[in-house]
Order: structure tokens, then sequence, then C-alpha cells
């Protein structure tokens, strides 16, 4: 992996150390500004060693007790298409368990944060019980004070003129902050923010390079196999034995090229969608669909694949099933995954299941259940979420041996949530699996966007 173009030059931290020099002149006392220009050097220096954001922050929260004083350090990224910014990480020097957890998102309207960042301002609380008083909702204040914080300066993270998250240093000390100065705090924030900027895209690349290595995994073992087959069987067929084979025998070798090919069409569709989704060019082109007549279909195409191994496919539909709205051929990825794979982890002799109903929650009765039950060995509560990510899979192995590019299930989320739907899986090992997609029928979708 050569990820050498997303370092940072020795030339340009030189550079960057001289422009924090000649531009600190915070009227603080020398001593100061030079343990601070000391700590930002060593954080540049690390990053041309490919550091990643974490490795920043906790290179933060372990060298710059000599600059800021704090007890616990947070990151909470933004996310401007939700208005909204997430605790990704934090540390503290307490031994009792974090309160305030990474995942924990808050919504910026109306906020303090929303303040903070529309202005771009460090933000002082030396008195967090204060604040609470005379802000009873903030429930952010209230986790942070059960941690035993008394003192906040929220610092705001900003590149290229864009707000990107925010720095939080608590500490359990009142007043902590009052005698800091400000113009201190925005030089570390404005510093951060860069180093933060330049580690994410180092992480970008090297996703993007583990990515990469993935997919040519993916190719070189998923499409080899089939390869392989379709040329054995060829040299057999240019063979002089060939000729003499009996008649079924040699439709049963063009029937294992042909699904040989199949395989291998799978695995290229799955690639093209993937990147489609990635590069966000997924389309919809939506039309009604009578989702009994759709079903049934999607049923009769399944039933020769579920006998060749022994397997009860069942159709369970509600007597009233409303009209649906989506893209059918996209649609028809995500049945045919779930049907398939269904399929595929079942034992022998067992049942698979397709059921649609209307949702029974009061709330939400435009909505359509589709979901495909199987008796197979169950995914395991740890890979949930890892099910449906690129290349995600779980450790249950198919029973027949068949092949599985990772990337079906995640095709399958993007697709449903593209039709502002949701897909879920409940499963026990050993019991069997369920995966559920919820749809808007079309008269809600219809409504919804009139």
């Amino acid at each position: 992996m050569n990820l050498s173009n997303s370092k940072i030059s020795v030339k340009e931290v030189k550079e960057l150390e001289l422009e924090l020099d000649s531009e600190l002149d915070l009227g603080l006392e020398s001593e100061v500004e030079l343990r601070y220009l000391q700590e930002i050097s060593k954080i540049y220096s690390k990053i041309n060693e490919g550091i990643f954001p974490h490795e920043v922050l906790n290179h933060v929260f372990d060298s710059f007790e000599s600059i800021i004083p704090y007890d616990r350090i947070g990151f909470a990224e933004l996310d401007l298409t939700n208005n909204s910014a997430c605790l990704k990480w934090h540390r503290s020097k307490l031994k009792a368990k974090p309160i305030l957890k990474s995942g924990y998102c808050v919504n910026l309207k109306g906020s303090s944060l929303e303040t903070i960042k529309n202005s771009s301002q460090p933000r002082i609380i030396n008195d967090l019980e204060s604040y609470l008083r005379e802000h009873p909702h903030s429930y952010s204040t209230k986790l942070i004070l059960k941690e035993g914080m008394l003192s906040n300066l929220t610092c705001p993270l900003i590149v290229r003129n864009k707000p990107i998250g925010f720095l939080f240093f608590s500490s359990t000390q009142k007043n902590s902050y009052r005698n800091t100065h400000t113009l201190l705090f925005q030089h570390i924030a404005s510093v951060l923010s860069s180093v933060l900027d330049k580690s994410y895209l180092y992480e970008n690349l090297v996703n993007a390079s583990l990515a990469k290595e993935e997919i040519l995994g993916v190719i070189a073992h998923d499409l080899k196999n089939p390869l392989s087959v379709i040329h054995g069987y060829i040299k057999l067929i240019l063979g002089q034995s060939y000729a003499n084979l009996p008649t079924d025998m040699k439709e049963d070798i063009f029937n294992r090229i042909d699904n040989s090919c199949v395989e291998m069409m799978s695995v290229i569709s799955d690639l093209q969608d993937a990147s489609s989704i990635e590069s966000g060019s997924i389309t919809l082109n939506k039309e009604t669909i009578d989702l009994k007549d759709y079903l049934w279909e999607k049923y009769k195409e399944f039933t020769v694949l579920a006998r060749n191994k022994s397997i009860c496919l069942e159709l369970d539909l509600e007597k009233d099933l409303p009209q649906i709205s989506f893209d059918k051929i996209k649609m028809d990825r995500v049945i045919h995954n779930l049907i398939s794979n269904a399929i595929k982890y079942s034992p022998l002799e067992q049942k698979v299941i397709i059921r649609a109903k209307v949702d029974s929650v009061e709330n939400s009765k435009n909505n359509v259940l589709i979901s495909v039950t199987d008796n197979g060995p169950g995914v395991p509560a740890k890979d949930f979420k890892r099910i449906f990510k690129k290349f995600g899979r779980s450790q249950t192995v198919p029973t027949g041996g068949e092949k599985s590019s990772g990337l079906g299930l995640y095709i399958a989320k993007e697709i449903v949530e593209a039709h502002k739907g949701t897909i879920k899986v409940e499963s026990e090992q050993g019991k069997g699996s369920t995966f559920t997609i919820i749809l808007q029928s079309a008269c809600q979708d219809y409504y919804n966007h009139h």
C-alpha cells in the first residue's frame, strides 16, 4: 500500500512551525508560548508518520495539560446534512465509566453549539452547575455534570471556512478557564482543525486503498473459481472423448458452464452497484407495483433453486396488501439477495418463508413489511451491523459452500434507504434469521412528494 502522497513533507512541517512562530503573539508568558509551539510541532511531525484522527486526539490528551487544564477531552464531528454533532472520541482521567459516550448526538437547531458554530468563537463555562440552573433542558450538561465535570471549554473546529466539529475540554474544578486567554484557544482550535483535516484525509486514503485491495481480492477469488470451471469444461469439449459422451452428460456440462457465467455476472453486478452507490449516482425509476403479484413472481422464480437444496419455499401474504411504489429493477436486487441468502444458509429439507403485511403499529399503518425467514444457523448479534457494510461478512458459513462477495446486503441496505425505507435483521444462533424491509405504500409515497 503506497500512501506517500498523503503525507506532509518535512519542508511543509517547518513552514507551518515558522508560520505559528510568527503569528503567535498572544501577550502570554514566553514559556507558555514555547510549550504550545513545541506541542503543535510534535503533532505536525506525527502527521508525517501517517497518523489517524484518534491518534492526534490521544496526543493532545497526553500532551496539552501544560497549556490547558482538563480532566476530560471530547471531539464531536459535525454533520451539516442532518444539522447535528456526534461525539466520535473522548478520554478522561477519571476511572469511572464515562456517561457521555461516543455515538451521542445532538441536534444543533436552537442549541448553544449552533451559536458556537455560527460565531466561530470558543465558549467558556466556568460553572456548569449554574449553567444548568439557567438552562435546565441542556441534557448534555446534565450528563457531563454526572461525570464530575464543573467547567468546560468548547472550541469550534473550522477548515477552509467550513465548520467540521467541536473540541471539548472539561475540568472537575470550577473556574478552570477563568484566567486563560481566549486567543490561545482560537489558535489551538485553528491548528488542530488543520491537523484533524489532514489526518481524516489520510484515514480516507487508507480506507480507499484497503477497499481497492478488497475489491481486487473479491475479483481474484470469486471470478477465478467459475473461470476455472469454464476453462476445464471447454478443454473437455475440445478433447476427443467429448463426442462419445451421452447427451445428458453433454447437457450437464453446458448447464455447469452457464451457471458459472451467471455466478461471474452476479459478482460483476455487485461491484458495479457498489461503485454506483459509492459515487452517489444511484437513481430511482419508480413505478406503482401490485405487491401481491410481484412477490408471487419472486416465489415462482426461486422455487427451483429451493428445490435443488430440498428446501420448502412458502409464500405468506396478507389479504389486503396496498400497492407500493419502487424501482422494480433495483428492488429485484434486494428481494433476490434476501431469498437467495435464506436458501444459501439453510440446511437441507428446511423451510424458507416469504411474508408481506401492513405494519400493525398505530403510527405506521402506511408502511408495508416484507420479510424472508429461514431456519439456518442464524447471525451472531455482534455481526448485525457488520453484515450491512461493504464487504461485511458474518462468521456464518453457507450450508452448500456457496460463494458470497460480501456486497449483497450492503447494496440491499443502500437501495432500501434510497427508497426512504429501512432494513433490519432479527436472528438467534441456531434458530434462523428474519430479514425485514419496511417500505411506504404507494399512497403514502404520493403524499410525501406532494
